[in-house]
């Protein structure tokens, strides 16, 4: 009687690499005033936040048109802060290579409950090289803030880029502020170009 060995073999399929989401990546550490000083807090807290975590960080005097508002710089980094009452918050990073101010700030309310918030105004200067030339994007910008502890929403709502000494590009609008806090710029944006539409 013959017998007939059988010999099995396991065929495994190679593993097929797939795009790497989001959701699947490490993420990169955040800086430490964006970890610890976030805030809400008292000033003082946050001052002491600061001093421990960020020994560098100076903090700029409240602008005298916008007194609820401070800038702190912190390695190569300016933060933005707002005060909600008795407590202050980061309410935005300003990319240290551009030029900010903060021109004006004031109360606002909106929605049918008339819920309160700030308004921030910042001024934005933007040099954008060309070929044997420079041109200056300048903006307008308000930081909408509501008191209450919702995130700030912000839009541009003027714009200009000056080549040569004149307006190659520019809008001028309006800001709304809808129901849920949220702002959005009204007017015609026909002179607007790619880079007062960015």
């Amino acid at each position: 009687m013959r017998r007939v060995l059988l010999v099995l073999v396991s065929v495994v399929a190679p593993a097929i690499a797939k795009p790497v989401s989001a959701e699947m990546m490490v993420r990169m550490p955040q800086a430490p005033m964006q970890r610890f000083c976030l805030g809400p807090a008292p000033w003082a807290e946050l001052a002491k936040c600061f001093k421990l975590r960020v020994p560098d960080a100076k903090i700029a005097p409240p602008p005298a048109a916008a007194p609820h508002t401070r800038i702190v710089t912190a390695g190569n980094q300016r933060y933005l802060y707002a005060q909600f009452a008795t407590s202050w918050r980061m309410v935005r990073l300003l990319p240290p290579s551009e030029w900010y101010e903060v021109a004006s700030e004031r109360e606002l309310t909106f929605g049918n409950d008339k819920a309160r918030a700030r308004r921030i105004e910042l001024r934005h200067r933007l040099d954008l090289p060309e070929e044997g030339h420079l041109d200056v994007l300048f903006e307008k910008i308000a930081l909408v803030c509501p008191l209450q502890g919702s995130a700030c929403s912000q839009v541009t709502y003027a714009c200009t880029v000056i080549s040569k000494g004149r307006a190659v590009e520019t809008f001028s609008g309006d800001v709304s502020v809808g129901d849920a806090g949220f702002a959005i710029a009204l007017g015609d944006r026909a002179q607007a170009g790619d880079r007062c539409r960015r």
